[in-house]
């Protein structure tokens, strides 16, 4: 059974990696595109890859005199990409 917060994220993602037709995210674009805090994004993306609807890579060639963090890559999957919007996402309640 899947609940309505993973039905909710699940088409939070669609539309996200939809708004820009491109065939990988890095970490830095999914932060500044979604408006959400780091902490929900990392809860987020982790849900979509045990779900299997992103794949996360570390790149450590991307500029390779690049000094700290190797870049997180996300590859959205065709099923996620595939998706059509939800005409009722905005009648979701969340209850605390």
């Amino acid at each position: 059974m899947v609940s309505v917060y993973e039905e909710y994220v699940v088409r939070w993602a669609s539309e996200l990696f939809r708004s820009k037709p491109k065939s990988f995210w890095l970490l830095r674009e999914i932060l500044s595109s979604s408006g959400c805090s780091r902490r929900t994004i990392f809860k987020r993306l982790k849900l979509l890859e045990e779900k299997g609807l992103v794949k996360k890579f570390l790149d450590k060639k991307r500029g390779e005199k690049r000094v700290g963090r190797p870049c997180t890559i996300y590859y959205p999957s065709k099923t996620l990409l595939s998706l059509r919007p939800a005409e009722t996402l905005s009648q979701i309640v969340a209850i605390h």
